[in-house]
């Protein structure tokens, strides 16, 4: 399947800082792409760059097969995005939506102000934006990114501010948008939770570099790692890991539980040897470590490599 945006090469330089670093990704049509990475990594600088926002050091930009200065910005008005707070705070939220119609050429303003008002349930709201609370005007900029049906969806930690039943609302909405237009979306967000739900590819960012990409299969099998076991003699049962089973690949936690990295195939070996050898075996189970246990991981070593 040919990619709706390439991102060949990108770097991002600030004086003598990379913002973004030889970084390659290429998103297909209809996915919900998840970027992830701490503070700094670089995930605002990469959408501020998808959009046009700001402009790459080097590397090259394909949007929907385009990637020449004219073409990419024709292509780029498919773009939905919410990247920072664009509304004005003297205007209500209907009035922002219109203004933001007539920018857009959107031609039937008021029918799709009130289409997306109705999506992000704030139609009827009159006060001004300056004082709408930090969720509602994460909510009226979600409604600006849906404005015309666009190909794509950019949202820049769009779940922040946003109360359970607001966060339980737009996934859904994402969900369904994505399945009923075909739409893909890009998103980051540090409530990694939420994202590991939505997203079906995701790539992980730090200090500027790609460091991995996985689709949700691969990100699950990277998750589910581990054997955790419990017997009645921890001690014992790490020289038996070590000697009948030749392995040191494991960790123990604060409750003396054993998390083996190997055998996670072959549970009945490691069973068998802790048996043969007298243990009595309380728990042997898979263990799965959550999308943010995987990342800080991930992270934390290639900090201390």
């Amino acid at each position: 399947m040919s990619s709706i945006i390439s991102i060949e090469n990108i770097s991002k330089k600030y004086k003598n800082q990379f913002a973004l670093k030889d970084v390659n990704i290429e998103i297909e049509k209809k996915d919900i792409y998840g970027l992830i990475g701490k503070n700094g990594a670089g995930k605002s600088t990469l959408l501020k760059s998808l959009v046009g926002m700001i402009s790459p050091t080097n590397g090259k930009i394909s949007v929907q097969g385009s990637h020449n200065d004219y073409t990419l910005a024709l292509s780029r008005k498919n773009i939905g995005f919410f990247i920072d707070h664009s509304m004005y705070p003297y205007m209500n939220a209907y009035e922002n939506l219109i203004y933001r119609c007539k920018a857009l050429g959107i031609t039937d303003a008021k029918k799709e102000v009130s289409r997306v008002l109705d999506l992000l349930k704030m139609s009827g709201i009159k006060k001004n934006v300056k004082t709408f609370s930090m969720g509602m005007k994460q909510r009226l900029e979600i409604a600006g990114a849906l404005l015309g049906y666009p190909d794509i969806i950019i949202l820049d930690e769009p779940l922040n501010g946003l109360d359970p039943e607001g966060i339980f609302d737009l996934k859904n909405l994402i969900l369904d948008i994505n399945r009923n237009y075909d739409t893909t979306f890009i998103i980051s967000s540090h409530i990694l939770s939420e994202l590991e739900v939505l997203s079906n590819k995701f790539s992980f960012l730090h200090e500027g570099l790609l460091i991995e990409t996985l689709t949700k299969e691969e990100l699950k099998k990277k998750c589910q790692q581990q054997l955790l076991i419990k017997t009645n003699d921890t001690k014992r049962t790490t020289v038996i890991l070590e000697e009948k089973l030749n392995t040191k690949n494991y960790t123990i936690n604060a409750k003396s539980e054993i998390l083996l990295s190997d055998y996670v195939d072959m549970p009945h070996l490691v069973a068998d040897a802790l048996y043969a050898n007298g243990l009595h075996l309380y728990q042997l189970t898979p263990y799965s470590i959550t999308l943010e246990e995987f990342f800080l991981k991930m992270i934390g070593g290639i900090q201390n490599a």
